[in-house]
């Protein structure tokens, strides 16, 4: 997914495969555990901010 500047994108931690070095990442807990356990989600996410290729 192409990011514009300040555009962000949450993922789940698994599905990231590659970005480019303008992308800022950091990987954040999810704060209910009921969606993780439950909802078939892990328990943390992956925050993407553009701008670049994440």
């Amino acid at each position: 997914m192409d990011l514009k500047a300040g555009e962000s994108l949450r993922i789940d931690t698994g599905c990231l495969v590659a970005l480019q070095p303008s992308v800022m990442y950091d990987v954040q807990f999810v704060g209910v555990s009921k969606t993780a356990f439950f909802g078939g989600e892990g328990l943390f996410f992956t925050h993407l901010t553009g701008p670049g290729l994440g």
